[in-house]
């Protein structure tokens, strides 16, 4: 692959900088993945939907009590879910191995929260990949194929976009890459894909980052078909770096109804300062110069801010999902919405942000990982924040499409969730039923566990 990418600068002029604060956990378990989400999007069919208004209440029917908890090996996580069309979720992270070895780990759970035992052994899949791997993201194509994404170390102990395909039944499919594995070096020394999403035309687009002779990260797309092999037609035979700022990172990516490619992430203007991203790209992989400033949009918010997850509305708006952080390290759930040219939109929120304090007067973490829009045309956001007894939650809130928060949903507008002595929300996702599946991880018996929970 020949070397190129796309430098794109910025002047800022009359920025104002919003105060808030985003405490980092520094559990060393969390460490491992604790910045790396999947891309979480909604384009719904409303006309399959079953569904009344959301309520985030307790789905008991799944596992009797609403939540299930997995232990695999020493320690497992989840990342990323899919739910499928019988109402079984196949949920993707990894797990660590008696040795150390992290490994990409997939359940299946029907819809009742039980393992199905027909998939993999006992419902758990488990391949390992060079020296470390893990899931990050994961996508169901139309034939019923599991693409999952992460990364891979190699021989060298450098980080390679990773894929792996596996049938319905969680059996490697050989015929994609090389016996069902593809990975990418993508510049010198790492490279990691954090979201998929599966275009339009079938072909799968995977956002992450990529170090390059800078040693810094830059935000990174690359493009396969339903084989593995790179779409040269995209971008640099395959693969769109675009240099922003000092450093430059995508966690998140979904794909639109006109085929363009909407990404978000963080640019570090200074070294001190990364700020909300949002890149548009064409079908082929070029930067859109019709939206935000030739084609990204940065938003400042406090000393720091990630987007993590994105949506989007009916009529073309973006929900972007993340979190914020302040010099007082007080932390908020946050939410931006922008027009389709990457504007804020001023009537949502406080023009165009909301920034919900979970515990005030903290410096506890309390981050947006996942966006969704409801059937009922309301904003619902998932992550983690401090609950009552100062440990890490399941925590969603519920907004409409102006940026109110929903006072009748939970309590204030707000619905936590303990499982164990901590958990932590990473994704979300729409049952056709209208229930909502959220997945992530949680303690069990003193080790860390997958976490699946159904909400209605």
């Amino acid at each position: 692959m020949k070397e190129f990418y796309t430098k794109i600068s910025f002047a800022f002029l009359s920025i104002c900088f919003f105060l808030s604060s985003c405490g980092q956990n520094d559990n060393i378990f969390q460490n491992i993945n604790k910045d790396i989400y999947s891309a979480r999007y909604s384009f719904l069919n409303k006309d399959n939907l079953d569904f009344s208004i959301f309520n985030g209440i307790l789905d008991k029917t799944f596992a009797k009590k609403g939540y299930v908890q997995t232990t695999i090996n020493t320690k497992s996580q989840i990342s990323s879910h899919v739910v499928l069309a019988d109402g079984s979720v196949i949920t993707g992270g990894f797990s660590i191995l008696s040795n150390g070895t992290s490994v990409f780990t997939l359940a299946k759970y029907n819809k009742d929260g039980t393992l199905n035992s027909g998939f993999g052994t006992g419902g758990v899949v488990q391949t390992p990949i060079g020296g470390e791997a893990a899931i990050n993201a994961l996508v169901v194509t139309p034939d019923g194929s599991i693409i999952a994404g992460g990364y891979s170390k190699n021989c060298a102990n450098n980080s390679l976009f990773t894929l792996v395909k596996y049938k319905p039944d969680g059996r490697v499919n050989h015929a994609f890459g090389s016996r069902g594995i593809v990975q990418t070096l993508i510049g010198n020394s790492s490279s990691m894909i954090r979201s998929l999403t599966v275009l339009n035309d079938g072909n799968i687009l995977a956002a992450g980052y990529s170090l390059q002779d800078e040693k810094l990260p830059l935000m990174t797309l690359a493009k396969y078909n339903g084989y593995g092999t790179l779409v040269e037609e995209f971008g640099d035979e395959g693969i769109v770096l675009t240099q922003a700022g000092i450093s430059s990172q995508f966690f998140t990516a979904i794909t639109l109804p006109d085929n363009s490619i909407v990404a978000g992430g963080y640019v570090n203007v200074d070294p001190f300062t990364k700020v909300y991203a949002l890149a548009k790209y064409t079908s082929l992989g070029q930067l859109d110069s019709s939206f935000g400033t030739n084609g990204m949009s940065l938003t400042p918010i406090g000393m720091s801010s990630y987007v993590l997850s994105l949506a989007a509305t009916a009529d073309g708006a973006l929900i972007a999902g993340g979190y914020s952080e302040g010099v007082a390290r007080i932390s908020f759930f946050t939410i931006a919405k922008f027009d389709f040219r990457g504007n804020l939109q001023s009537n949502f929120g406080d023009n165009g942000l909301i920034l919900n304090q979970i515990t005030p007067n903290t410096n506890r973490s309390a981050y947006t990982c996942s966006v969704i829009i409801l059937p009922e045309g309301a904003i619902l956001a998932g992550g983690y924040a401090t609950g009552p007894d100062i440990s890490s939650v399941f925590t969603m809130y519920k907004y409409d499409l102006n940026g109110n928060v929903n006072s009748n949903f939970g309590i204030n507008g707000m619905v936590q969730t303990k499982i164990g002595n901590y958990s932590y929300l990473q994704s979300l996702s729409l049952q056709k039923d209208g229930t909502v599946v959220a997945s992530g991880y949680a303690e069990k018996l003193g080790r860390v566990a997958f976490a699946l929970a159904r909400y209605k």
